[in-house]
Order: C-alpha cells, then structure tokens, then sequence
C-alpha cells in the first residue's frame, strides 16, 4: 500500500473518474486512508471539476460501506461546513449518512443541518441528505423531532415530490401523523 500521493495524481484521478466514473475499477484504492485523505485535500479546491466529483467519488465509497470512510469524517464535516457548493454539500452530506455521530463540531454540523432542510434556495438533494443526517441525532436527543417537523412543515407547499417521498418516510420511520 502507498503512503501518499501528489496532488497531481489526484488531480489526474479525479480528471479520469469525471470522464470514465469508474466506480468498480477504482473503489479498491479507497482501503488506503491516505488515499482518502489525499480525495478530500482536493476537494478544498474551488476549480471545477475537483470539489464536485472527489466528494461524489467519496459518496460511492461510502455507500460501499466497506471501506474505511469514518478516518476521514472530520474533514468531510469541515467540507460541509466551510463550502457553499451545491455539489460538494450534496455528496458530503451522503457520505456523512453512512458515519456514526461524532463530538466533533456536532454544534455547528446540527445548525448548518437546519439551515439548510429550512432555506428556500438549497438544492433538493440537500435538503435530503440534511434530513437523513438529522434522522439520526433523533435517538440521543428526540426533542429535535418536532424543530425538524416544524421547520419542515413550514415549507412543505414548496415541496418536490422527492423531497415529499423523503418527509413521508421520515414521518413513518418517527411515527409521527
């Protein structure tokens, strides 16, 4: 296994998984944590394509659930809360949802949550992934429950039906009417 890799390879990696999207042929170099790391160093950049397609290719790794994603959670918190991109948010916010909660700036993560589910202007995909990030504070503090029913239901008539199907399962999974 590697120990580091130059921000040329990883330039060049996320060049090659923007024009092929070879998830399969490339998820294997997701067991190297500095391999991780390096994705998400590029990810900080603000060019097009590298913070849009390193968080969507840590997204898939993620969603293997085999690899180990949890090293590199700080930093993927740090992405969510720094950057206003559409695109990054939304891969790092899938990411997040396959990680277990952690001390780590949890104040800051849960307000940035909110603000997005609660702002008109965020992208659907957003609001999704803030509302399965918030799905699992529930257990540990089930007085957030009802900030989430209320800051939802203020804009349900804005709804998509993607965002509707999500609050639905939501409701179901809390059992709330």
């Amino acid at each position: 296994m590697r120990s580091s890799y130059s921000p040329e390879e990883i330039e060049t990696f996320v060049q090659d998984f923007k024009k092929y999207r070879h998830v399969k042929e490339t998820i294997g170099l997701a067991q190297q944590p500095d391999f991780l790391k390096a994705v998400v160093n590029i990810a900080q950049r603000t060019d097009y394509p590298y913070p849009e397609y390193s968080t969507w290719y840590l997204s898939k790794v993620a969603e293997a659930k085999k690899y180990p994603i949890h090293l590199i959670q700080k930093e993927l918190l740090d992405l969510y809360l720094e950057h206003e991109n559409p695109g990054l948010q939304r891969s790092v916010l899938k990411a997040l949802t396959f990680c277990p909660i952690i001390a780590y700036k949890q104040g800051e993560f849960l307000d940035k949550l909110f603000q997005d589910l609660a702002a008109p202007e965020v992208k659907v995909a957003v609001k999704v992934h803030a509302l399965e990030n918030l799905q699992k504070f529930i257990p540990n503090y089930p007085e957030l429950l009802g900030e989430i029913q209320h800051t939802v239901e203020m804009q349900r008539d804005n709804f998509t039906p993607a965002l509707n199907a999500r609050y639905k399962a939501f409701c179901k999974k809390n059992k709330l009417t």
